[in-house]
């Protein structure tokens, strides 16, 4: 059951961004809810980066289930990386104004992106005088 779920994640992950039907994006915020909710770290990580990935393509899409489960995520995940994702990711999904400043592309490397996160976040948090 397990590896049908990550066959079916990986599949869709590659393929959101790809010519899509307005239905089929729609089902885009339940599939990731359903993967932040899964008890395999690799999967989940990869759902947070790709619920940034598809908020940053769909900003009107309402993610407000996605951003639940990254807060939950934020305090409960199982390890400090998951934690620390999924803090950047539902900041980054809460605030379209920082969201804005991300280029809209398909993002593959999840290590580069975080890192990317992180500056524009540092960029923003640092007063100048």
């Amino acid at each position: 059951m397990k590896l049908l779920t990550i066959i079916i994640i990986t599949f869709f992950t590659f393929s959101i961004f790809a010519q899509r039907s307005m239905e089929q994006v729609e089902q885009g915020p339940q599939n990731y809810e359903r993967a932040l909710k899964s008890n395999i770290t690799g999967m989940v990580e990869s759902a947070i980066f790709q619920s940034v990935n598809f908020k940053l393509h769909y900003p009107g899409m309402n993610t407000d289930g996605i951003t639940f489960q990254l807060n939950r995520l934020s305090r409960e995940g199982q390890t400090e990386t998951v934690r620390y994702k999924a803090f950047l990711a539902s900041y980054f999904i809460q605030n379209p104004q920082l969201l804005s400043r991300i280029k809209r592309k398909l993002y593959k490397d999840e290590v580069q992106f975080f890192k990317m996160l992180t500056e524009t976040l540092n960029s923003k948090l640092i007063v100048r005088n």
